[in-house]
């Protein structure tokens, strides 16, 4: 089901499966709610799940000042969780989500638990790696010409799924071309929000919910040392490794949420025996 929430005046656009623990889902930069379609698939037996667009991202309204800092994106979570009279949810963040999850529970949001997907405060987000690569090309002269450049960045990915989810991704013009679904200016903060991720560190030691990072063995962007080392910095939090790139939630979704699964049921175990 889709719904919308306004924040700040921008319409945010939700994508809402299920019933149960409210869990609220946040895409990384460039992606789309529905990223987590296949993981949603099998958590919404027994969870509410909320998918959110990012604002500058899918079918949600677009900054006009730009503003895609990460103060900014936490608000609309806060937002997000307000207009829909969610209590205490767990939070599911990947990349730019997980930042911006990250950003909303150092600066008192309450989750129940946090799942932090291939990211941490220290990123390798060098100019020459390969996602800003990819997504240095905004629009497509055809369809197959965008999805030929996809398979060539993840050739693992079926071509029959990786077509349905640039679909969802992407939108077609009148001349026949196709262009992602995320505003073009969002890529001018980069630069601020990698640094306003960075200065996460010291506050990582008031972050009390239970921590669950979820990394990509052939993760670009996410070293193993970082991860380690972000994880030991948690009062709470371990982490897991599967065989992906950045994109976890598309490459292992069946793995990555029964991850989640027994997160949340270790979560409300602690609860019950507390």
């Amino acid at each position: 089901m889709t719904r919308a929430v306004t924040v700040d005046g921008l319409r945010l656009n939700l994508l809402v499966d299920g019933e149960g623990p409210p869990t609220v889902f946040l895409h990384g930069g460039g992606l789309t709610a529905h990223t987590w379609r296949r993981v949603v698939d099998d958590l919404r037996r027994d969870h509410l799940c909320v998918a959110v667009d990012l604002r500058g991202h899918g079918d949600s309204d677009w900054s006009p000042t730009a503003d895609y800092g990460l103060a900014r994106l936490a608000a609309d979570l806060r937002g997000v969780v307000g207009g829909l009279g969610l209590e205490r949810p767990h939070l599911v963040g990947m990349s730019l989500g997980g930042q911006t999850a990250l950003h909303a529970v150092c600066h008192g949001f309450e989750a129940r638990s946090l799942v932090l997907v291939d990211v941490g405060p220290r990123m390798l987000g060098t100019p020459d790696n390969p996602i800003r690569g990819f997504m240095r090309t905004y629009r497509y002269p055809t369809f197959d010409e965008a999805l030929d450049a996809a398979q060539r960045f993840q050739p693992g990915r079926d071509r029959a799924a990786l077509a349905e989810s640039l679909r969802r991704s992407m939108r077609p013009h009148d001349d026949g071309s196709w262009s992602w679904k995320w505003d073009p200016d969002r890529r001018e903060t980069y630069g601020d929000r990698s640094a306003a991720a960075r200065g996460l560190w010291p506050l990582l030691g008031g972050v009390t919910c239970p921590t669950l990072v979820v990394r990509g063995s052939e993760s670009p962007v996410f070293g193993e040392r970082d991860a380690r080392e972000f994880v030991a910095t948690l009062p709470d939090a371990r982490l897991e490794t599967l065989a992906a790139g950045h994109n976890v939630q598309t490459e292992r979704p069946a793995e990555l949420a029964a991850l989640i699964r027994t997160h949340h049921q270790h979560v409300s175990d602690e609860i019950r025996l507390s």
